[in-house]
């Protein structure tokens, strides 16, 4: 048995099936790399594989709407929690931090981790953006964490300029792990209105840390909060629902037992001695 993590190895996987046809082949599918069209290769693999591996319930429904893979070839497989993923023992705020940015404690601060790409604009922080202007009179601050290239810093840097909320928008840009966690500890509400995710694995490790979590139900996003079970989810073209969803979140009381709550939930579900299991299930049902 042989498990590829992409469907960019099909060539190699139609190899092994040629040489060796009593081989089972998995393969693991992620998102936006079959969402799109096919080349002949990747389709004739898909065909051949014994088994797929959809990240979501999204890319599975995609995968046999547009390339006729059978639903019953395919499980829902979530993503994980990395097993050296840190999980915090409490929910304290990172003081030095909110010191470097000048933030007190009474402060509000949404946040949103993603790559910053002038090619990936579905990430919907632009809607975001917009939201801090029309909530303008709410003592928040956005943090938006996560590497970018200069086309897309200058557009963002006009876009908060436009909306005359310089005050209130701070561009972090790429940060190591362990301060990334320290700015998952200053947020209160973690926001990403993304159309295109197969999954998001950063909804789930905000998730873990306690923080209230905004995503669109239009994507995988939908099987990170668990149909809406774990956070908030919202039509990401809704800048309405986006701005309400935000401001609601803010407002609530969110408890420290809520949040240990939402911590063990989403290690039930998406901690990595889970998905080890889960995975052995899988393989081991393939052997018969």
């Amino acid at each position: 048995m042989i498990v590829f993590g992409h469907i960019n190895q099909s060539l190699a996987g139609l190899l092994v099936k040629l040489i060796f046809p009593r081989k089972k082949v998995v393969l693991i599918a992620h998102g936006i790399e079959v969402w799109r069209n096919l080349s002949f290769t990747k389709k004739l693999f898909l065909k051949q594989c014994n088994k797929l591996l959809a990240v979501s319930q999204f890319t599975k429904d995609s995968l046999v709407r547009q390339h006729g893979v059978s639903a019953a070839k395919i499980d829902v497989f979530y993503n994980t929690l990395d097993p050296f993923f840190k999980i915090p023992d409490s929910f304290e705020r990172n003081k030095s931090l909110l010191a470097k940015h000048g933030i007190n404690e009474n402060q509000k601060i949404v946040l949103t981790v993603a790559r910053l790409s002038s090619t990936e604009k579905y990430k919907g922080y632009d809607y975001v953006i917009k939201a801090m202007a029309e909530i303008r009179d709410y003592d928040i601050r956005y943090f938006l964490v996560g590497k970018y290239d200069d086309k897309e810093f200058k557009r963002l840097k006009k876009l908060i300029n436009d909306y005359r909320i310089d005050d209130k928008v701070i561009l972090v840009g790429y940060v190591d792990d362990e301060t990334l966690g320290n700015y998952y500890s200053i947020a209160d509400v973690f926001v990403m209105p993304s159309k295109k995710e197969g999954f998001g694995i950063v909804f789930i490790e905000a998730m873990v840390r306690g923080l209230k979590v905004i995503a669109g139900n239009k994507d995988g996003s939908v099987d990170a909060l668990q149909n809406g079970k774990f956070g908030v989810l919202i039509n990401p073209d809704n800048e309405e629902e986006i701005k309400n969803a935000i401001v609601e979140s803010l407002k609530a009381n969110y408890t420290i037992e809520e949040k240990q709550k939402l911590q063990q939930n989403v290690i039930e579900v998406f901690g990595s001695e889970e998905y080890i299991q889960r995975l052995k299930n899988v393989l081991n049902a393939l052997k018969y």
